[in-house]
């Protein structure tokens, strides 16, 4: 079994058409189908079977998938690794980031790496919470920084601390309530809202935070994800959000965005998260960014004052894992 043989499984796993999968790794339908008959003839199992609209996993696929995907990471992980040795660095580095840090954060640490390290290339990726799960488990990412997390079954994740934040709620410089001397939640969710879409955490968590009131969930606004939709809404003065407050922090500096003071309660700790497979070792490139990302958090902290820094090299173990004695 070589290298190849992995990345072609990988391809016609995730496709569920060996003509998605050959155009995918720009290789012929045949030569691909060869690879996959070998494979299966070296395990002595079907690792595919043909149907209507393409090709179907066995249950011996679905088995081998998480080692096939962990093994083929880890072989383009020691490539980097021996270019960076040699002193090449001409590795890639992929981010999934969720709208905050995407926002803040990650730029400052990004744009510290390329000073060290100029020709690493790397793809930041914006997402919801779940997308950023998401391409960090499937090897699409290398990192993700994120609030909360879960795990998924496929793949063990560990979440290092980055910061203890806040959440609070967000306006224009120019929004009616801020003319008022007294803010009650009633007058703020009677108001148009930008809110995160369904299932995000951070829809979850304004969702939490009015139902603990006892009141109701605002009935007309905006669902998005999107941060220069979301700037752009609340520039115009005529909505609300629930936002973390360093994805406000420029706007903050410049009072165009103002977190809004309501009676009851106006902040709520949010936690952010390095995100990695636990499994891999991280090569030089992510753990670089990891310093520089932890570098630009502390400045920040320094700089704004409502940032608490967590206890570093502690990791966040998923749910039901249990530490190794």
């Amino acid at each position: 079994m070589d290298i190849n043989q992995l990345r072609h499984f990988l391809a016609v796993y995730d496709n569920r058409s060996m003509g998605r999968a050959a155009r995918h790794l720009g290789i012929t339908q045949p030569a691909l189908s060869q690879s996959i008959r070998r494979l299966e003839e070296l395990f002595g199992v079907k690792l595919f079977e043909r149907t209507a609209r393409g090709v179907a996993p066995t249950r011996f696929a679905d088995v081998f998938m998480p080692r096939a995907r962990s093994i083929s990471l880890e072989a383009h992980g020691v490539i980097q690794d021996i270019d960076a040795l040699r002193g090449l660095e001409r590795g890639s580095l992929v981010i999934a980031a969720s709208p905050g840090p995407s926002a803040s954060i990650v730029p400052e640490a990004v744009k510290r790496l390329h000073r060290i390290r100029p020709n690493l290339r790397i793809t930041i990726i914006e997402g919801s919470s779940d997308n950023v799960i998401a391409a960090v488990c499937d090897g699409k990412a290398d990192l993700g920084i994120l609030p909360d997390w879960k795990t998924r079954k496929d793949y063990e994740l560990a979440g290092e601390p980055l910061m203890h934040g806040m959440m609070v709620v967000v306006a224009g410089s120019t929004h009616p309530l801020l003319g008022q001397a007294t803010i009650s939640w009633k007058d703020a969710l009677a108001c148009a809202w930008i809110l995160a879409p369904k299932g995000d955490l951070l829809r979850l968590s304004f969702e939490d935070i009015v139902r603990r009131l006892g009141l109701d969930l605002p009935n007309h606004g905006v669902e998005s994800a999107s941060a220069s939709v979301i700037r752009n809404l609340l520039h115009s003065g005529e909505y609300l959000s629930l936002l973390p407050r360093d994805f406000i922090i420029n706007e903050e500096r410049e009072r165009t965005l103002v977190p809004l003071k309501i009676s009851g309660g106006n902040t709520w700790r949010r936690d952010l998260y390095i995100l990695y497979r636990q499994k891999e070792v991280l090569s030089p490139a992510a753990t670089a960014l990891i310093k520089q990302l932890h570098g630009a958090t502390a400045d920040l902290a320094r700089e704004v004052g409502w940032i608490e820094l967590p206890a570093r090299n502690k990791r966040r173990r998923p749910a039901g894992s249990k530490k190794k004695r």
